[in-house]
């Protein structure tokens, strides 16, 4: 018996989307510590003296950090379709046709994902899909039992 492809694989359990996320929360704390450093030392922190520049370089930073969140997510799901949270649970992102899912994909995901609550709706769903798998017309599988 071969290899079940991506289509014919079950959604991955809410309870394993959720340790997942858990998990890249830790990898995503680091990446932002580290990715913080530079910019910090050039300016010296968050600017807090209510200036209009200072709103201006403070929302630039958080550009920035969204920015390395996006790539990080970006760069796992299109190249292998884990994170290393979700290899760990066993579970993959996919394209509808059982592909590699593309940028403009992540992107979807990422911006539809952060009005939260958007893997809930995989309890509701008949295929499985939460908000953010509907509109970026993606997936994420179970791809083996623990």
């Amino acid at each position: 018996m071969g290899k079940p492809n991506n289509i014919d694989c079950p959604p991955a359990p809410l309870v394993r989307r959720l340790a997942a996320m858990l998990y890249d929360a830790f990898l995503i704390i680091a990446l932002m510590m580290a990715v913080s450093i530079p910019p910090v030392l050039l300016n010296g922190g968050p600017i807090r003296d209510g200036s209009m520049a200072g709103e201006i370089k403070n929302f630039i930073f958080l550009l920035y950090l969204c920015g390395w969140i996006f790539l990080f997510y970006g760069w796992f799901w299109t190249h292998g379709g884990q994170t290393l949270g979700m290899s760990a649970w066993k579970i993959r992102v996919v394209s509808e046709t059982g592909g590699a899912i593309t940028w403009k994909q992540t992107l979807i995901r990422l911006l539809c994902a952060c009005l939260g609550l958007a893997n809930l709706a995989c309890v509701f769903n008949r295929k499985g899909l939460g908000w953010h798998e509907q509109l970026s017309k993606t997936k994420t599988i179970l791809i083996k039992p623990l």
